[in-house]
């Protein structure tokens, strides 16, 4: 298994969910908020697939979940005030 590190980042003028599958884990980006991501890959096959909805993200990391998570820099943390 490989590391694969993806960093999303919020350029709309409102904030987004951003839900990292499979349990899921949700987390709220703001404008300009970056979100990055790592997780374990197979050396083959698609290490990120995105979903762009409405309301934002649906993202499942190609190892199955994610193994660490960022938000602006700093360890994030889950958010599910609000959760559609």
């Amino acid at each position: 298994m490989d590391t694969q590190k993806q960093t999303f980042r919020n350029d709309s003028s409102r904030e987004i969910e951003v839900y990292v599958e499979a349990w899921p884990d949700r987390y709220v980006l703001q404008p300009k908020d970056e979100l990055t991501i790592e997780t374990e890959i197979p050396k083959i096959g698609d290490p990120f697939y995105v979903v762009v909805t409405e309301w934002g993200l649906q993202i499942y990391p190609g190892g199955g979940t994610a193994e660490n998570a960022w938000l602006n820099g700093e360890p994030a943390q889950q958010n599910w005030d609000g959760a559609n």
